[in-house]
């Protein structure tokens, strides 16, 4: 399979792995190369930033041929054996489908399904489409991935948010509450 999935520090840790120091601290490589590349992706970015994005990732690609060899999939194909998918639906369980309910029936969710509502400006166009800011002034699409991130991360495990910086726990009885801050407990040891 592909180890990386477009993230720039899953490449840093891939490459630290196998050469310590290579590429700097994750710190280092963030600031010399994940940022300044990140900018440079920007629909509203300059010239000057796009030309120093196409340098930065030349420089990168150049000096990881030492470290990884990259394969096209024609290259390989016939190596490999026939993809099958399987796939599970597991219905959620106790206190996930309860904090999952709970992030639909928030406060971004309900910002996330007027994102299709005229824009407030009165240009006609739609929020997402337009200038539309939430209260902590986040743009729509902005809002809609958080959103969108924070569901599928309950949806996969409860442990993997940090609910009690999202949610109100008030309507959950006292077992509800024990097995919530168990589950948060349990991910801060992992």
């Amino acid at each position: 399979g592909t180890p990386l999935q477009n993230r720039q520090r899953e490449l840093w840790a891939l490459v630290d792995f196998v050469r310590k120091g290579y590429l700097g601290s994750h710190k280092d490589f963030k600031r010399d190369y994940t940022d300044p590349m990140a900018s440079g992706m920007e629909a509203s970015t300059s010239d000057k930033v796009a030309a120093k994005k196409n340098e930065l990732a030349t420089k990168l690609s150049s000096r990881l041929r030492s470290v990884l060899l990259r394969r096209e999939k024609g290259q390989v194909m016939k190596q490999l054996p026939k993809k099958t998918d399987t796939v599970l639906f597991c219905k959620m369980q106790g206190l996930q489908e309860q904090v999952y309910m709970r992030a639909i029936r928030g406060e971004e969710a309900e910002a996330m399904r007027r994102s299709v509502d005229a824009c407030d400006c009165g240009s006609g166009k739609l929020r997402i489409q337009c200038c539309f800011k939430h209260k902590d002034g986040v743009e729509t699409k902005g809002l809609m991935f958080k959103t969108i991130h924070l569901l599928y991360k309950i949806a996969n495990h409860v442990d993997l948010v940090r609910v009690k910086k999202q949610f109100n726990l008030n309507g959950l009885n006292y077992e509800q509450k024990r097995q919530y801050y168990d589950a948060i407990r349990s991910a801060e040891t992992v």
